[in-house]
């Protein structure tokens, strides 16, 4: 069996072990954590071998599981482990600034429906409020004044963001109580698609890469 990682995936620990679990076809009574990912693995008895990719920058918690990979890999010898590392970049796209016009409402949407984490959140001045969201390389910045005009991008901007299941996350988006989706789209066979739109009229786009 070949499997093949997004190294990017395994930065946020809750998500990490969804994404192995539904990558390896893990059980379902799979406790999502280090000592059952390494019991999981070391019974393994057909030969896998795991694929790393993306990997272009250390990632804490990503690491911890490429560490505990290769030290299965070690013990059994059924499971074989390749990390791609690229090298050579210079410039990384670190975040993509929003004004909001509530900064509550939307680290609600951006935590709750996209499914990002608050990494940082401080008062910059005594009227301005910035909001970091993401465990990745690029993270989105969300800047909220009181004394700001209200923010309203329309069609002139989105942001991408790549989900394992289109089909489910439509699923989850619905549940959420979603209303106000485009879509899905696929141009070609490479790439489905959705658009919604956050609280200032950010479209949001979902995608599933084959």
């Amino acid at each position: 069996m070949r499997v093949k990682i997004n190294y990017q995936c395994l930065a946020c620990k809750d998500h990490a072990h969804k994404y192995l679990a539904d990558k390896m076809d893990f059980p379902v009574y799979y406790g999502k954590n280090f000592d059952a990912l390494w019991d999981i693995l070391t019974s393994i008895h057909k030969e896998t071998h795991i694929i790393i990719y993306n990997v272009d920058r250390k990632l804490e918690y990503a690491e911890k599981i490429l560490d505990l990979l290769e030290e299965v890999s070690e013990f059994n010898k059924n499971l074989t482990v390749e990390i791609l590392r690229e090298e050579g970049s210079k410039m990384n796209l670190a975040w993509i600034t929003l004004h909001v016009n509530d900064m509550e409402e939307s680290v609600k949407f951006y935590t709750e429906v996209v499914g990002l984490e608050v990494s940082r959140r401080f008062k910059a001045t005594s009227d301005m409020e910035i909001a970091f969201l993401g465990n990745g390389e690029t993270k989105v910045e969300l800047i909220y004044r009181d004394s700001q005009k209200p923010c309203n991008y329309g069609d002139s901007l989105s942001i991408g963001f790549t989900v394992d299941s289109l089909k489910d996350h439509i699923c989850f988006l619905e549940e959420s109580g979603i209303v106000n989706l485009e879509g899905p789209y696929s141009p070609n066979d490479e790439i489905s698609y959705i658009f919604i739109t956050d609280p200032n009229g950010v479209r949001i786009q979902f995608a599933e890469t084959k």
